[in-house]
């Protein structure tokens, strides 16, 4: 069914006199403005009430309401001396306690700030819930455009729907509603009533008693981790509250939130992933004092052994929502994310007790700070909004680290911190916009060692700037230009689609001669199923991009890939040109400008194993015409577990050393991308305090390839070994030999044999 509105109409109530009538007598109309708008869920909502308030918090506390219609339609008239206020109101729905879908409890309700309709139509639904839930949560006094902008988007991206184009709109219009939404929609209803039984319970819990408002929140969200860069599917329950304290306002949130199933969203709740809280108090109009704690079992052993909290201070100069301004000092008390398999930060260690508003107060003075402090922040932060409907928020972090004597000792045995220009270490800007087409772009550069921050006549770009882009259609695109430091493990910033690093891990015309470089990355979705990569890789000097006499930065690489999710078939060609005797590190180059092409096809797959393999071209002396089978990213695969067993060492010396290194006792054997020495499953005890230890398997491509195999073990070189393992044959189950491969240095390994190579065969347990 076509539902239409009547929005913004003006209706005058006019007075009509005879003719010769005094008008100096006559009273002025009234003028009142309908608004009117409609009701949904997965469904059209009948015969609920509805509500209009004028405070963010109010739940049907003015005069203004009324009941749906059999449609779901709803109308009010707002009087003349309430429609200035129109653009704070938030519409309140609450459905007949005897609908099926609000059987669990009589206090759901879906809401909708009236500023934030879509296209001139006035939706109130599961979805603008959501919106409506994270204005709310802002604790600020006004509501701006851009604040409703910001926060449609950040449901959107929690959503991780493909097709978001009109689910803050009347979805259901035309039966034109995807079933991917509806799936979310019904998701949602499930969560908005957990949410009203957790509220009701909270309410009634003493725990909370001296809070005037308190109020929860269920949610299903996708959230990246900033510690071990996964994008996960998640479940959170969180409790809002808020009271008065002396003539200051305090507010608290605090939360949980669980691993949920991508497909069922079930969840387990004996193993939490995250504890979490964050306090407010305000000491006046204008400044703020926080509170943050957290916890994280990333490993889900049921221990919590990464933790951490910060302490602010903020001074605002605005205080509207989507266009607050602030600026302050942070400092942290923080563990290191490695404790639970994320990041290593070997720089921080947990102490508990740490007095961080004492620690706080000594910054001005540069006075040494406690020894629990790890590392201090000031946050310069401001959101506006532009002439063309864009919503930018700019982000700019000046950081002060402890210096790591390097002699083992834990952190908190390091020299107390003092915040002054010596012990600046880290700069960095993060600059994103929301576009009206909801369309956004983030962008962050960072300044490792502040000197840009110090000198800002240098060039950028930074040692790193980042562009992450998402069109008004879902789909994403990544630009980088950054270092990669040779033999680096585990980089931090690696992008999908990229495989091995060419001159920083690997070098086929060198073997382990390696350099560091810079390299331009983009990886962008085309369409639903189709991704490309592009990259050039730059020689790289003093942290920066080399340029030669002519001003122009040296390119030793150039890469193009492409692949398709559906089919899992990839194409790319590389290509890496000859270098002068003039330009550093030119001897790492071939002698003469070679182009590679591959092609990945999947034949099968069998029991979750993407079986494929892969032909090679390549131009020059050093020609090849191959196909041969290759892994694919379904080996690495967590739940795919292998009995590796070896051939006889015979002469392979190197490789009988390598070898327990990697594969262990060869039982339960998974393929990981990076494995650190932190890991039980290795066997790199003999590697000693080095945190940069550890095992990094890529593949040439991100989606398919041969196996190259980094091992670094002790302080020094970065790199310890690089191998190469190929299959050479392989069953219908999966179950395959292979051949692990030993060049020594500076081997071309595109004309010459493995100096040893060493038989293993893997069987799927």
């Amino acid at each position: 069914m076509k539902h239409n509105y009547l929005l913004l109409s003006i209706v005058s109530a006019l007075s009509l006199s005879g003719c010769g009538s005094d008008s100096s007598n006559d009273t002025p109309p009234e003028q009142t403005q309908r608004i009117s708008g409609i009701a949904l869920d997965t469904q059209y909502i009948a015969n609920a009430k509805a509500c209009l308030d004028f405070e963010v918090g109010d739940t049907c506390r003015s005069s203004y309401q009324t009941t749906t219609d059999t449609n779901g339609h709803f109308q009010f008239s707002i009087s003349a001396a309430d429609i200035a206020k129109l653009e704070q109101a938030i519409i309140t729905i609450s459905p007949s306690a005897t609908m099926a879908r609000a059987s669990t409890s009589s206090q759901l309700s879906y809401q909708s700030f009236y500023a934030a309709q879509d296209n001139g139509h006035l939706t109130v639904s599961p979805v603008t819930t959501r919106v409506a839930e994270q204005l709310t949560l802002s604790n600020l006094p006004n509501v701006s455009d851009a604040a409703i902008n910001k926060a449609k988007q950040t449901v959107i991206e929690q959503s991780a729907l493909s097709d978001t184009d009109t689910m803050f709109e009347d979805y259901l219009a035309d039966n034109a509603t995807s079933t991917e939404l509806l799936n979310y929609v019904g998701t949602t209803v499930e969560d908005l009533e957990r949410a009203a039984e957790l509220t009701e319970k909270a309410s009634q819990d003493p725990t909370y008693a001296d809070w005037d408002t308190v109020t929860a929140y269920a949610w299903k969200i996708w959230q990246r981790s900033p510690h071990n860069h996964e994008f996960t599917y998640r479940y959170e329950e969180q409790i809002a509250l808020e009271k008065n304290k002396n003539g200051n306002k305090i507010t608290r949130r605090e939360g949980t939130q669980w691993y949920a199933n991508e497909q069922t969203g079930v969840i387990n709740r004996s193993l939490p992933l995250q504890h979490w809280y964050e306090q407010r108090e305000w000491l006046s109009d204008t400044q703020a004092k926080v509170h943050t704690f957290f916890e994280f079992d990333y490993d889900q052993d049921g221990q919590f052994k990464f933790k951490g909290e910060l302490g602010g201070l903020y001074t605002y100069s605005s205080l509207t929502a989507g266009k607050e301004a602030f600026t302050g000092y942070e400092v942290f008390n923080e563990g290191n994310p490695a404790d639970e398999g994320a990041e290593n930060r070997g720089n921080r260690e947990w102490v508990d007790n740490c007095p961080l508003f004492d620690e706080l107060a000594k910054i001005p003075t540069q006075q040494a700070l406690a020894p629990c402090i790890d590392f201090v922040e000031y946050r310069d932060i401001s959101n506006s909004a532009q002439s063309d409907g864009t919503l930018k928020n700019q982000d700019n972090m000046t950081e002060w680290q402890k210096d790591d004597p390097k002699n083992g000792t834990p952190p908190s045995q390091w020299t107390p911190l003092t915040v002054n220009n010596t012990s600046l270490k880290y700069y960095e800007e993060r600059e994103q916009q929301w576009f009206e087409d909801s369309s956004n772009a983030f962008e962050i550069r960072f300044d490792w060692n502040a000197n840009h921050y110090h000198q800002p006549q240098l060039p950028t770009p930074f040692n790193v700037i980042k562009n992450d882009s998402v069109s008004k259609k879902g789909f994403s695109t990544t630009t980088i230009k950054t270092p990669y430091w040779k033999g680096e493990l585990n980089p931090q910033f690696q992008l999908a689609g990229k495989g091995i690093r060419q001159y920083s891990l690997v070098n086929p015309f060198h073997w382990k001669e390696l350099a560091e470089v810079y390299v331009d990355e983009k990886v962008a979705q085309l369409d639903t199923h189709n991704h490309e990569y592009q990259a050039t890789t730059y020689l790289m000097k003093d942290a920066h991009q080399y340029l030669n006499g002519d001003g122009d930065a040296v390119a030793v690489a150039n890469a193009n890939i492409k692949w398709n999710t559906q089919t899992n078939a990839l194409t790319a060609q590389l290509q890496y040109p000859a270098l002068t005797h003039s330009e550093p590190n030119w001897q790492l180059s071939p002698s003469q400008s070679i182009t590679e092409n591959y092609s990945v096809s999947t034949i099968e797959t069998q029991n979750k194993l993407d079986l494929a393999t892969m032909s090679i071209t390549r131009n020059t002396v050093q020609q090849a015409n191959e196909i041969r089978n290759v892994f694919t990213q379904s080996y690495f695969d967590s739940s795919i577990t292998w009995t590796v067993a070896p051939d006889d060492f015979g002469s392979n010396t190197q490789l009988k050393t390598i070898y327990p290194l990697i594969f262990g006792n060869g039982s339960n054997y998974t393929f990981q991308s990076y494995v650190a020495n932190t890991d039980s499953k290795l066997n790199l005890a003999q590697c000693g305090g080095d945190r940069f230890a550890g095992v990094e398997t890529k593949l040439t491509f991100e989606a398919a390839g041969d196996a190259y195999i980094a091992l670094r073990c002790g302080d020094w070189p970065w790199l310890g070994e690089m191998m190469r393992l190929v299959i050479t044959a392989q069953d219908k189950q999966g179950n395959f030999d292979a051949e692990l491969q030993w060049w020594q240095l500076d081997d071309n390994i595109l004309t010459e044999p493995a100096r040893e190579s060493l038989k293993i065969s893997f069987t799927r347990q």
